[in-house]
């Protein structure tokens, strides 16, 4: 639980780096001092500014994340952190890493963030993440654009 004289938003960031992203329920859940409608305000508008990341995860609901550093803190986060110049992949889907450093069996996997940022030592905003699928959400949504597109094709046109 976060400090009651932190504001919103510095408690919302602290966790975040802390964490990594996560659900908008496990977000109420660690920062209980404020109010649900409080924090939901928040993170829209900080969403909204740039300051969060959400991403809409299809039938679990939304999760959200800190944006990767930007360019100007590039070279500082570098001399802090040796895996810090490597992208890390991370999954739009379910929000897991691609676990490229030391892959399990010598193959590469990807895990929950909180459990690859806690193996590395690193804290999210160490992070240079690219967007990318995994495989079960990438099965996923080559299923979902396949129906999509079957439907359209079986609507009749006006």
């Amino acid at each position: 639980m976060e400090p009651l004289n932190d504001t919103v938003e510095d408690t919302l960031v602290n966790v975040l780096q802390r964490t990594g992203p996560c659900s908008l329920d496990n977000l109420m859940m660690q920062i209980s001092n404020h109010d649900w409608n409080v924090i939901f305000a928040t993170v829209d508008r900080m969403s909204r500014d740039g300051v969060l990341v959400l991403y809409r995860i299809p039938r679990l609901g939304y999760q959200i994340s800190l944006p990767a550093p930007h360019a100007a803190n590039e070279k500082a986060a570098n001399t802090v952190n040796p895996y810090r110049c490597a992208p890390v992949r991370f999954c739009v889907g379910c929000g897991y890493l691609c676990d490229e450093i030391e892959p399990t069996y010598g193959q590469t996997q990807w895990m929950d963030a909180h459990e690859y940022l806690t193996k590395h030592g690193l804290r999210w905003g160490d992070l240079d993440r690219t967007s990318d699928t995994c495989p079960p959400c990438s099965r996923v949504f080559q299923t979902t654009a396949h129906r999509t597109s079957v439907e359209r094709k079986e609507m009749p046109s006006s």
